[in-house]
């Protein structure tokens, strides 16, 4: 199985993601493997305990630390799918085929033009 039908599949059975992200799985953009190690979580921490952009950036960034931790030194696949004005990045464990994480930047086409 390819990674980009690795990814869609992946997105298809994931539960908690948005209908419009698992009908739009193959025009995914930017589809890689990733992998993070514990410098990683160890950058999330000074950054939520800095708190420097505010509440909701330091709950985004916790979010995100909480869904990675269990998955350091495994390979992930990263992808990021642009509906309307938004952004999606999306995290699937290789090995379960499963979206472990995933995030949505409102208003993102707007912000690339700047």
């Amino acid at each position: 199985m390819s990674e980009l039908e690795l990814f869609i599949e992946a997105l298809g059975r994931a539960a908690t993601l948005p209908d419009e992200l698992k009908i739009r799985a193959g025009q995914v953009k930017a589809l890689s493997q990733t992998s993070y190690d514990q410098s990683f979580i160890d950058l999330l921490d000074m950054q939520i305990n800095s708190s420097s952009r505010g509440p909701e950036w330091t709950k985004t960034l916790q979010q995100r630390r909480d869904a990675l931790l269990p998955y350091c030194n495994k390979t992930l696949l990263k992808g990021r799918l642009e509906i309307g004005k938004d952004a999606y990045w999306v995290k699937v464990d290789v090995e379960t085929q499963t979206v472990v994480y995933w995030e949505r930047y409102e208003n993102w086409s707007e912000r690339m033009k700047r």
